[in-house]
């Protein structure tokens, strides 16, 4: 039975005399103050679902009688001292264990139960000594005393056996801190806990409660308080059982005690003011990994080992395929209910040894879809898949839909062959078909479209064969029309080039005249060419002008020019590029536009031959 409390912050409640911290319930669980007796109830017939506390007193607590009604109403909270004593802790730490104790009780006997709590948290007489006057002691492996409390595995009478098969560590925080004074909590795996990554909880404070899901095994525990370990311990982790470890403050000493005791739900996990679950603490079992395929196993586990049913996520190359739930694991098989991710659903029976889930297993689909057939490990691979119409695929599957070789057969009876279901729409062919399952005959297709005969699907051929043949030609055609319009690109750009070499030769005629200082780069004017005149360089004044450089490839199909600035010494020459064009020589057509970075270069001339960076020009 789970119990469903409202959940509620910790309260301190101060006396004169004692402070101490339990928490409260927001429908039920209000103090009677009375200064006589302390009176415990689980009110299972009124509220079995919502109460824990239902009365309470304290004796010899000097609570203040005038705030009867509102259980210590926030007036009385500005009463009083903070002084600690020995019997404060344990009249606090005892309340706030009976909160457990209660809100999970599962027996008939609570009278028993209550006087039980009653006589724990009254005084003994031999109760004198204070802890207040002893200082606290340190040890190698905790810094404060931990007293450990194992009562025995038979339930009391009256209480059945807990059914659970994991275990639970709760970290308490008592009373008597201050609100900013906290405790860290860790728990650590052992070589008996293989898989657990560890659990941590930072910042408990004072009545708080950290609670740890774990699979049965040995931890290490330890509790922390102002960055000194007052509790570490190794520690048994049983089925049903919970291990409590309860700090409590003292004046100059805290304590640390540790309880054992059943667990019969999750309300003490989930009534926890955090929790760590075993669902994220612990690293998946690895049942199968054969290939691109991994079982990972999420449930009770021992050591690393599957110690019961659980969940298992089928992987195939890293992606989830399928998941197994309630999954039972053998040697030689796993059986479970097996949900696949595009939500078709069977009964799982996988043969561990054959790596398949066994043939003829039938899956259904919320879509209404099923297949009946044979597996590659745990989705289907070939069969029969029924649609929700009535027609049925027989072949290979993928998922839900066709796949592959099969033939579909439709409603009324009639079927075709297909040999790769994925490319009907594109098909064109012939297929075996037949308007009945024993009649076998031939269907033309074209594109994905049943024909009504081999003859139109020949003409259909024959015209997409004409098409083609005709698309050949235009082709041809264009390419004969853009190499007209190259070799006449060629043509024009000849002549013009004569044209400047004769203007530039006049000119050059023109500014002769003796005397003539040595050539050199400052003296270097007019159009010089390279590479059998595919490249061309002109120069347009001497000393500094612009100029022009154009080049082309081989077969005079594609040229670049680039217009430019520079500037000569005797023997070096700089140039301020403008933006370059790769063009179609044979169109003028523009192919690309770019940017050259400016430069200088070594330069020489002796009156003919321009040599810039060793590259030798003639001039023209």
């Amino acid at each position: 039975m789970a119990w469903i409390l409202p959940r509620t912050p910790v309260r301190p409640f101060i006396t004169q005399k004692y402070t101490f911290a339990f928490p409260l319930t927001q429908r039920c669980a209000k103090a009677v103050l009375n200064g006589q007796y302390l009176a415990m109830n689980c009110l299972f017939k009124a509220q079995p679902q919502a109460c824990t506390l239902a009365k309470f007193t304290f004796q010899n607590l000097n609570f203040l009688p005038k705030y009867p009604d509102q259980g210590l109403h926030q007036g009385a909270l500005m009463q009083g001292q903070t002084k600690l004593t020995k019997s404060s802790f344990i009249a606090g730490s005892l309340l706030l264990a009976a909160s457990f104790l209660l809100a999970g009780c599962q027996t008939t006997d609570f009278d028993q139960l209550t006087s039980n709590i009653m006589n724990a948290i009254t005084p003994s007489q031999s109760e004198g000594t204070d802890t207040a006057s002893q200082p606290e002691t340190t040890t190698a492996k905790t810094t404060a005393a931990v007293s450990t409390a194992t009562p025995s595995n038979a339930p009391p009478k009256g209480m059945k056996k807990s059914t659970l098969n994991w275990g639970l560590v709760q970290f308490v925080i008592g009373a008597g801190g201050t609100y900013d004074d906290y405790w860290s909590a860790s728990v650590f795996p052992t070589s008996s806990s293989e898989n657990f990554i560890g659990a941590h909880a930072d910042k408990i404070a004072m009545g708080r409660i950290h609670a740890v899901q774990l699979w049965p095994g040995e931890y290490r525990v330890r509790l922390t308080h102002n960055s000194q370990i007052k509790a570490d311990s190794i520690i048994k982790v049983e089925a049903g059982k919970l291990v409590r470890l309860t700090a409590e403050y003292g004046v100059f000493s805290n304590s640390v005690s540790t309880t054992t005791e059943p667990v019969y739900n999750d309300f003490a996990l989930m009534a926890a003011s955090t929790a760590s679950y075993a669902k994220d603490t612990y690293l998946p079992v690895i049942v199968e990994h054969q290939g691109q395929w991994l079982f990972e196993f999420r449930g009770p586990q021992v050591n690393g080992q599957v110690a019961g049913n659980g969940t298992i996520t089928v992987l195939r190359d890293g992606s989830e395929v399928a998941v197994i739930s309630n999954a039972n694991i053998t040697p030689d098989e796993i059986t479970g209910k097996v949900t696949l991710t595009g939500e078709g659903v069977y009964q799982g029976r996988f043969n561990r040894k054959k790596f398949e889930q066994i043939a003829g297993t039938k899956i259904k689909w919320k879509n209404g879809k099923t297949f009946e057939g044979t597996f590659e490990a745990v989705v289907p691979k070939e069969g029969k898949l029924t649609q929700l119409s009535g027609s049925v695929w027989e072949g290979e599957v993928d998922g839900d839909n066709p796949s592959g070789e099969g033939r579909f057969t439709n409603t009324d009876g009639s079927w075709v062959q297909y040999s790769d279901y994925a490319a009907r729409d594109s098909y064109v062919g012939l297929r075996d078909c037949g308007p009945s399952p024993d009649v076998i005959s031939t269907c033309a297709y074209y594109k994905g479209e049943k024909l009504a005969s081999e003859a139109e699907l020949n003409a259909k051929i024959a015209e997409d064969k004409h098409l083609a043949e005709l698309e050949q030609q235009r082709q041809a055609e264009q390419r004969r029309i853009a190499q007209i319009a190259a070799a006449k690109a060629v043509e024009e750009a000849a002549k013009e080039a004569e044209v400047r070499r004769i203007a530039a030769a006049e000119q050059a005629a023109r500014e002769a005249a003796p005397p003539r200082k040595p050539d050199d780069c400052t003296t270097a004017t007019g159009t010089f060419s390279a590479d059998g005149n595919l490249t061309q360089y002109t120069m347009n004044g001497s000393g500094s002008g612009s100029g022009h450089f154009r080049q082309r490839t081989y077969g005079s199909e594609y040229q670049f020019d680039i217009d430019f600035y520079f500037n000569t010494s005797a023997n070096s020459i700089s140039f301020d590029y403008g933006e370059g064009i790769y063009s179609d020589a044979a169109s003028g057509a523009i192919l690309q536009r770019t940017s050259i970075p400016n430069g200088s270069a070594n330069c020489t001339f002796n009156g003919r031959v321009l040599t810039i960076d060793g590259k030798e020009f003639v001039k023209r």
